[in-house]
């Protein structure tokens, strides 16, 4: 099996983080220049000081009239450290083959998923290619994403995969079951600052003192984490933020005052789940406190559609029946610009990262046929070209609705960068405008322009580039109840979690009123149950409702001051 081969080979490397990774990175530019790909060399240099190497490369299809806009593999060629190595007989470089099993550091995250898709390329005919085939092989995945970073700024070969809308396969150990959605990564770091001194005289400052105070509001948050519904997705398991917290001291010594106190914490951002206040608030009282508070941004959570043409394609190829979430994280929440993107590997995530780590062979077997169909499928004519032909036609076809309804500056399914501000009076003429096309398809009901007039000063708009792409707002009843109205999204820019965000504001806006209750009124139960609402109060009171006219009738009603 050449997969078998492949990965002795990679394994073989000692590609630990901590070390550069330019001799893995050579072989595999070997590999692929042989096969008839151009190499894009892309280097770094670590705060350690070690040399690291992103490895971008393009195989051009050679067939006239070629039409498809690829497919690329991702993956990484660092390694997590193996100094608890616990397999006798052999090292953690020493791969090493036991019954259907192949052992050694990678083998399984991710140098066996690397092997299958590079055996699986070499069986793809150049001749037949209808399109291009990319490898991205990142540096430095497993401490921070860094080597992705690097491609999506500066790799000529990403930003053609971005203008063409290349397919990308995520190449992480999944046991080639189709992911769509994985969580991220954020970090804050928290530092007070003492003097150190002999504890028994009265010369020190201890830095505890000053971070103590900052403790319950981060253990506060944890528990809203766990308690929130607003801050769970349903899909993850858990479905939390994992929110974190680690303190250290320095020095350690019981007998010493302390000069340095730190408190970490660590959580995993999720679609859908807005984490920007939660961090604000830890800024607030650190700033307050007078500590020092360090951000790091690591991974973004990443999401695509589970309807996307990428993850049905893999759903037949795999013979999966859905798409799933896992949470971990990826290159590919720094690399998801490339809009049809699943994650799907050989191997099990429970095999990686442990003292004896290893991959079945098996899955090596299973991933270089997945890969071989997925090349074969999107960027050659061995399986079903009219197939892999109308697959382009119809993301083109899909891009140009999005680009009529939302004026072509988001395709549903990829990340934007929204802004959601209050609207003011100001904004009246705008929002009507931007509702007429929902009412017009029955989605919202008719409203005059006195009724908006009033709705919007409880009223959120979400924004790209200075254009209104959503709004809704509250509508305040008495004291006791409120309701969420207008809640509309531009088609283009569904599913990128802004009509969670426009619900969550008007939430806040209430709560900020003391309104005692919000209701909702939605076809979209799913959606609104999972930011928070339920069919019944916690007391178990339940609305009920009497309709005193149809919706066609209030649908079809005109307004007599528009």
């Amino acid at each position: 099996m050449q997969a078998l081969e492949y990965a002795k080979s990679l394994i073989a490397f000692p590609s630990v983080s901590r070390r550069s990774n330019q001799p893995v990175s050579q072989w595999v530019a070997d590999r692929l220049t042989q096969m008839g790909f151009e190499i894009e060399w892309l280097t770094f240099v670590d705060d350690l000081g070690e040399t690291k190497v992103n490895v971008v490369a393009k195989r051009e299809p050679t067939r006239p009239g070629a039409s498809s806009d690829g497919v690329a593999y991702l993956c990484h060629t660092d390694v997590v450290p193996a100094d608890d190595w616990s397999l006798e007989g052999s090292g953690p470089f020493e791969p090493r083959v036991i019954d259907d099993r192949l052992y050694g550091r990678g083998a399984c995250d991710m140098k066996g998923s690397l092997a299958c898709a590079l055996a699986a390329a070499e069986m793809v005919p150049i001749h037949k290619q209808m399109g291009p085939l990319y490898f991205v092989c990142t540096a430095d995945e497993e401490v921070g994403t860094v080597g992705a970073r690097q491609v999506r700024d500066q790799s000529k070969f990403f930003q053609q995969m971005r203008e063409t809308e290349t397919i990308g396969l995520v190449g992480e150990p999944t046991r080639l079951q189709v992911i769509h959605a994985h969580k991220g990564g954020f970090g804050i770091e928290l530092t007070s600052r003492g003097i150190s001194a002999h504890s028994s005289t009265r010369d020190g400052i201890n830095a505890n003192h000053r971070l103590i105070p900052i403790l319950p509001m981060l253990l506060e948050i944890q528990r809203e984490c766990e308690q929130r519904r607003d801050l769970q997705n349903p899909l993850f398991d858990p479905p939390t933020l994992s929110w974190n917290i680690v303190l250290s001291n320095q020095p350690r010594a019981m007998n010493i005052t302390p000069s340095t106190a730190k408190a970490k914490v660590f959580f995993r951002p999720m679609p859908g789940v807005e984490h920007a206040s939660l961090v604000r608030r830890v800024q607030e009282e650190a700033e307050r406190l007078g500590l020092e508070i360090h951000l790091i941004d690591s991974t973004p959570a990443f999401h695509v559609d589970e309807d996307s043409e990428a993850v049905h394609f893999m759903l037949e190829l795999t013979g999966n029946k859905a798409a799933g979430t896992v949470c971990y994280t990826t290159d590919g929440g720094i690399l998801q610009s490339l809009p049809h993107m699943v994650v799907c590997g050989p191997g099990d995530l429970a095999q990686a990262h442990r003292s004896d780590e290893y991959i079945e062979l098996k899955q090596l077997q299973a991933g270089t046929e997945t890969y071989l169909r997925a090349f074969q499928e999107w960027a050659t004519w061995s399986l079903a070209p009219e197939k892999a032909a109308l697959l382009g036609k119809r993301r083109k076809m899909a891009w140009r609705a999005n680009d009529e309804d939302s004026g072509g500056q988001a395709l549903q399914g990829t990340n934007v960068n929204f802004q959601i501000r209050p609207s003011t009076p100001a904004d009246l003429s705008a929002v009507q405008g931007f509702l007429q096309g929902f009412v017009e398809q029955k989605k919202l009901l008719r409203r005059t322009r006195a009724e908006l007039a009033t709705l919007i000063t409880n009223g959120f708009i979400a924004e790209v580039e200075g254009r209104i792409v959503g709004f809704s707002a509250i509508e305040v009843y008495s004291r006791k109840l409120a309701e969420v109205q207008c809640l509309a999204v531009s088609s283009g820019f569904q599913g990128q979690g802004i009509g969670g965000q426009l619900v969550r504001r008007c939430v806040e806006r209430a709560r900020e009123k003391g309104i005692l209750e919000v209701m909702a009124i939605s076809a979209s139960d799913g959606f609104l149950r999972h930011l928070g609402f339920d069919y019944s109060l916690p007391d178990q009171k339940r609305a009920l409702f009497y309709q005193l006219r149809s919706r066609e009738e209030m649908y079809g009603q005109s307004s007599e001051d528009e």
